[in-house]
């Protein structure tokens, strides 16, 4: 969501609608852009600290990048997961963070399979389903 939809929240204009009372109580980071257009390419900038991309459906899909964020975690042998709402073979998501330090990860099909529904959104399982599974 850009900043400045965000800024436009006020009592007359409810944007945030039920999230308010997080973005008043909770971290609230209001400056955030998306690196690139889409989610895979973001997803990659964020976690690998990279600028060159898509990496995933690329050649190097198969390689360990030194830069990746999740690193740290692993040396301080932390568990790792990486849950998505989507397919786990969507441009190889599960073998591709798996192999930049995810020690799990956790996909679309077995989200729809833990509630007995499958999504009607091509790009996975709606919000809803991702949150309350994560808090299982």
């Amino acid at each position: 969501m850009a900043g400045w939809l965000v800024k436009a929240h006020n009592a007359k204009n409810q944007v945030l609608g039920e999230f308010t009372q997080h973005a008043e109580q909770d971290y609230f980071f209001t400056r955030m852009l998306s690196d690139k257009y889409g989610t895979q390419p973001t997803i990659e900038r964020l976690l690998l600290n990279g600028s060159i991309g898509p990496i995933a459906r690329s050649a190097a899909n198969q390689d360990n990048f030194s830069t990746s964020n999740v690193i740290p975690f692993e040396q301080q042998n932390y568990a790792t997961l990486f849950l998505s709402g989507g397919n786990s073979s969507w441009r190889k998501h599960a073998l591709f963070w798996h192999k930049q330090g995810f020690d799990k990860y956790i996909g679309g099909v077995t989200i729809e399979k833990h509630f007995g529904e499958a999504s009607d959104d091509p790009r996975g399982v709606y919000n809803l389903y991702l949150f309350q599974y994560l808090q299982k």
